[in-house]
């Protein structure tokens, strides 16, 4: 399928090292800056693919964007949906932070959205998104397109 994220595994590739590894993608980003470093906010969204065990909902998944933010939401915050292939956080009642986070493991794709509030000034091009799903972790560095206090990306 056009645009999927597939994994091939070679042979004579040690798979004790994939076990880990989880494949990200960016498809698009959005971050918007506030005015004097308030009411920042981010949304990225993109696939992931995992190189040896499957990522499940229940596990702890810790985003980050750069060096400027990262959090965890723990497994016991994630919901079921669509049959239990997606797993979904819709976010605390609180300034900053992850807002709503959606992973969904039968089409591997993800989700973000960050809360109004953040301070994102820190955040340099090109961007680190970074996506940790229990054990399984991985990044990609993409180049976002500058246009005043907005930056985007799309693949």
């Amino acid at each position: 399928m056009p645009g999927r994220l597939r994994f091939d595994h070679q042979a004579g590739e040690p798979v004790a090292a994939l076990d880990d590894t989880l494949f990200v993608s960016t498809d698009w980003a959005m971050v918007r800056f506030g005015r004097g470093g308030h009411g920042d906010r981010a949304r990225p969204a993109g696939q992931l693919a995992a190189g040896g065990g499957s990522p499940a909902c229940g596990q702890d998944v810790t985003f980050a964007l750069g060096e400027v933010f990262a959090q965890t939401i723990p497994g016991t915050a994630l919901r079921l949906r669509r049959h239990g292939t997606a797993c979904v956080y819709d976010g605390e009642r609180q300034p900053g932070g992850i807002h709503g986070l959606r992973l969904d493991l039968r089409r591997g794709t993800w989700a973000v959205s960050l809360r109004p509030q953040l301070e994102l000034d820190g955040l340099a091009n090109p961007v680190d998104v970074a996506l940790a799903v229990g054990e399984s972790e991985g990044s990609e560095r993409i180049l976002m397109t500058e246009q005043s206090r907005v930056w985007r990306y799309r693949r």
